[in-house]
């Protein structure tokens, strides 16, 4: 793949996603035996980066303030194929939205023209049909 990259032949694409929290989760501590451990654990949303790191060096990231779902995967790797000139091949770990079912069947049961066809239906009516609310 890195020699066809290379060559020009396809875009290989190394795709990851990270979460920041806003507060720092105190997920444990040492407390001395016999007392509790009492600490305020505010709650906030987390500030979710989605990013593709090109072989031709090129970056693309998307942030979000809700889950990284299958949906937003999909959503991302769509808008990467539509704007890509030559085949793209995308480097994955083994998260389970990479896994997911949404993900593979999106993937096996539309062409080319009907994924770009959903992808500016979403944009087209986002607002309106599709919102993100916080």
């Amino acid at each position: 793949m890195r020699e066809k990259a290379q060559a020009g032949a396809i875009e290989l694409v190394y795709l990851d996603e990270s979460g920041l929290a806003q507060v720092h989760p105190n997920r444990s501590a040492w407390t001395p035996c016999g007392e509790q451990h009492c600490i305020e654990a505010p709650r906030g949303q987390r500030l979710n980066v989605m990013a593709a790191l090109f072989s031709s060096g090129k970056a693309v990231h998307a942030r979000y303030w809700c889950s990284s779902t299958a949906e937003v995967f999909l959503g991302f790797v769509s808008d990467l194929a539509t704007n890509a000139s030559k085949p793209v091949v995308i480097v994955l770990d083994n998260a389970s939205i990479h896994r997911a079912a949404a993900f593979r069947l999106a993937l096996k049961r539309r062409s080319k023209e009907e994924l770009e066809q959903a992808v500016d239906h979403v944009f087209a009516n986002f607002g309106g049909q599709f919102k993100i609310e916080f």
